[in-house]
């Protein structure tokens, strides 16, 4: 199940499961625009817990960035740290 709980700001949620797992998220973010480029910071985390374990674990993405969105060839970069 995944819905768009708000349009303004953009905000998801989601959550699926399977008989041995279960995963939910939200998730939104914070942009830049740098003039020849565009900053993606993801806010939210994504949860994963193992039902025969009980582990829980929380994922951080990292930032991403799209470079010569106007002029030259496109390309993405991704940085920071991804936990």
């Amino acid at each position: 199940i995944s819905e768009q709980v708000s349009h303004h700001p953009p905000i998801s949620a989601g959550y699926f499961e399977h008989s041995k797992y279960e995963c939910w998220m939200n998730t939104h973010m914070k942009t830049k625009f740098w003039g020849k480029s565009l900053e993606f910071q993801p806010l939210g985390n994504i949860h994963f817990k193992f039902r025969d374990s009980e582990d829980h674990f929380v994922c951080k993405r990292p930032n991403s960035s799209v470079h010569n969105i106007i002029l030259g060839t496109m390309y993405i970069n991704h940085s920071g740290d991804s936990s």
